[in-house]
Parts: structure tokens; sequence; C-alpha cells
């Protein structure tokens, strides 16, 4: 068992998902809300159908544990 804080973002890979998709949405020029709407589930469409990208989040998680334990609980580079 790790004793960490619980809300982390080092052990957060959905923290890394949100940053993805956020830098795709600033690829789009959204005018309107519905516009960014739709950029918004555009650049989620794109993630959700890159099985690598959550396959590789999911498995960081134990070099993540790593990170934060040699760390001591500071900052790491996720």
């Amino acid at each position: 068992m790790l004793d960490f804080p619980p809300y982390s973002p080092d052990l957060n890979p959905i923290e890394n998902l949100w940053a993805i998709v956020a830098r795709g949405v600033e690829k789009h020029t959204c005018d309107t809300v519905a516009d960014l709407e739709a950029a918004f589930l555009a650049e989620w469409e794109k993630v959700n159908q890159d099985k690598h990208l959550l396959r590789e989040l999911a498995h960081s998680m134990r070099r993540r544990c790593q990170a934060v334990i040699e760390a001591k609980g500071w900052h790491t580079a996720y």
C-alpha cells in the first residue's frame, strides 16, 4: 500500500488524457459554444480510437508510482 495524497496529479494519468484532448481542441477555430463542443467531441473520438495511447497511460502507473516513491512524494516528471 502506498501512502500518497489521493489527488496527486503525478498519480493521475487522466490528467495527461485531458491535456492531450485540450491541445487538440486548441487547434480548432471555435466561434460559438457549439463549435467548441464539436471540437471537443472530435478530439475525444480521436483519443477513444487510439487504444495504444489509453493502454500506455494505464501501463504508466508502475513508473509513476516508482517516480513518486523516489521523489519522496514531491513532484515528478509526470
